[in-house]
């Protein structure tokens, strides 16, 4: 009988069951940042803990896990596709084909949504002028986000990430040689990590460059910028510093930096790990490298680190002028909230440590038998074999692969939800602010996520109607055959 350790032999396939178990906590993280941040609406001091200090929370480390996404998406493009060369038109084209076939379905869906119940024939707070219109309609080209500080008439806030992370994978096909140059699989760990930490430089400039400009800088009081401040007609200086903060935080080429670093790292799990990867073949490949017993604490000792700072942050703010609607990031959270990719190397800490026990696991066959799982955990250790199977829970795994689709419905969820309490009238309405008890508070939240997550169940690549988009779209768009 062939044993799960040679089936990897011979495929090199790798399943990254605790990448997918990380995922989930950033998803998480992300949406029930935005749920909690929609209580703006609620009137009443009983839950001001809820909607204010922990909001602030999760609306910085949401921040920072814009950036893990990032950094994870070139991960694993570059494990998914690791024996691939794209040297020809005709590679590039039919893998930004698969690209958009895999993700563009659920954006327009959820872009349209959006518009519809945004606008104020529905459940829209505001009058959409014929320009947000425009906008919107526009935004189905994964464009617009780059340059337009989304304002209230726009559809759907959190999909301006696809607008980013869409253009990242069309320009994946000419970074990956490069990158492969970048991070040959020779480097030593040190060289590994100075050239990280290299590429982490570049990626926090252009934010680095924001925080220069902040207003009440020096940089901004000077004639230069008040000049190009009077003549761009903007009502403030801070209202036009938020619109160069979003034109870096979304254009493609300013996050490109946190791609490759995703990338660097996928190569680096490979070069060490003794099987090639998905789609590379099927000989072994031996390699040294870290010791695994060191690597499985990385995740660990960034987390801590991370979680440490958090909580000096929300011990040190001005909780009596900030809350977590305020984007006065200087004024409120200090310069270094600027940078949005601050922590970029943290989550390659956890990216490598995860997918390192992820490769590990699948080698050493653990989970058929005692025997092998020992084996895993003599290999790793008893911290990374824990860590592992803490991350391996299969609610974690199932629910960490809807990232997409949770990211994109969020909003959609939300206004829905908002609309039902409306007409049940536990609600007047969800445009202005009403009173709330805590209990309420925390009802509403547990109620826009408990609706998120059912249109997900059904959305998802696995689940009843997403399944069958997939179907449509390999069939009229793929040209595969569903037999």
């Amino acid at each position: 009988m062939t044993s799960k350790a040679e089936t990897v032999r011979r495929s090199g396939r790798v399943e990254l069951n605790a990448i997918s178990g990380a995922r989930w906590f950033a998803t998480t993280s992300l949406v029930f940042a935005h749920a909690i941040e929609s209580l703006w609406l609620a009137d009443g001091g009983e839950c001001e803990w809820f909607r204010r200090d922990t909001c602030v929370v999760f609306k910085r480390i949401s921040k920072d896990f814009v950036c893990f996404y990032l950094v994870l998406a070139g991960f694993v493009m570059t494990w998914g596709y690791m024996g691939r060369d794209y040297d020809t038109w005709e590679e590039k084209g039919a893998f930004w084909k698969r690209r958009l076939a895999r993700f563009y379905p659920d954006y327009f869906i959820a872009m349209v949504l959006g518009t519809c119940l945004k606008h104020q024939y529905f459940l829209g707070c505001h009058d959409m002028s014929v320009e947000s219109m425009i906008w919107n309609i526009l935004g189905l080209t994964l464009i617009p986000s780059w340059f337009y500080a989304l304002g209230p008439g726009y559809a759907n806030g959190p999909a301006w990430f696809m607008g980013t992370l869409f253009w990242l994978w069309m320009l994946y096909p000419f970074v990956i040689k490069h990158a492969r140059r970048l991070f040959p699989a020779d480097d030593s760990a040190a060289v590994f990590v100075a050239k990280l930490f290299g590429v982490w430089i570049v990626a926090v400039v252009p934010f680095a460059i924001v925080a220069l400009l902040s207003p009440n800088s020096p940089v901004a009081e000077s004639s230069v910028m008040q000049d190009w401040y009077t003549q761009s007609g903007v009502a403030s200086y801070a209202i036009f510093w938020q619109k160069i903060r979003w034109t870096v935080k979304a254009f493609p080429l300013c996050r490109m930096a946190e791609f490759v670093i995703g990338i660097g790292l996928a190569l680096r799990v490979k070069g060490r790990s003794e099987y090639v990867q998905i789609d590379s073949g099927g000989e072994s490949e031996k390699a040294g490298g870290e010791d695994d017993k060191t690597v499985a604490y990385l995740p660990m000792i960034a987390t801590f680190i991370v979680v440490v700072y958090e909580i000096v942050q929300n011990a040190t703010w001005d909780s009596g002028r900030c809350n977590c609607l305020n984007d006065d990031f200087v004024g409120c959270y200090g310069w270094f909230e600027v940078l949005d990719n601050k922590f970029a190397l943290m989550s390659a800490a956890v990216i490598y440590g995860v997918a390192t026990l992820d490769v590990r696991f699948a080698a050493t066959g653990a989970g058929e038998g005692e025997g092998e799982s020992e084996a895993f955990k003599a290999q790793v250790g008893w911290a990374g074999s824990t860590l592992h199977k803490f991350l391996t829970f299969p609610f974690f795994v199932t629910v960490g692969q809807w990232g997409l689709q949770l990211y994109l419905y969020q909003m959609i969820a939300y206004f829905l939800f908002q609309g039902i309490l409306v007409g049940l009238t536990v609600m007047d309405n969800r445009c202005s602010m009403q009173y709330m008890p805590w209990w309420g508070q925390i009802l509403y939240v547990a109620g826009e996520l408990s609706l998120l997550y059912t249109i997900v169940y059904f959305m998802n690549p696995k689940g009843i109607i997403g399944s069958e988009i997939i179907k449509l779209v390999d069939k009229y768009f793929l040209g595969k055959s569903s037999d």
